[in-house]
């Protein structure tokens, strides 16, 4: 996690205290999307999607699938099993934070 230390240099430190201001309501565009990993590369924040959703990643059909191939599927995901109440809760959330990216 980057964070303000006292052993970074001043300008790094200035541009650090006005990070969350810069990111507040920015969307991310990733282009066509098509040599960027889905689940493997942080392509949609400070984190993979396979960190942030560890056993949707693992049980998911698509797991060297690229952001372009997924975008064009309408963000479609198909698993391995039948999603129970939790992680049809987490599909939500992943649903609910892939529409906010555009991919062109």
């Amino acid at each position: 996690m980057l964070e303000r230390k006292a052993c970074n240099s001043p300008i790094w430190n200035d541009l650090l205290s006005v990070k969350d201001t810069y990111v507040l309501g920015r969307k991310m565009a990733v282009g066509k999307g098509e040599a960027i990993s889905f689940w493997f590369d942080k392509w949609c924040g400070d984190f993979s999607l396979k960190d942030k959703f560890p056993l949707l990643s693992e049980i998911n059909n698509e797991q060297k699938t690229t952001v372009a191939r997924m975008a064009s599927s309408g963000w479609r995901l198909t698993f391995r099993w039948w999603l129970n109440e939790s992680l049809q809760s987490q599909l939500r959330k992943l649903t609910d934070l892939l529409t906010s990216f555009a991919v062109k």
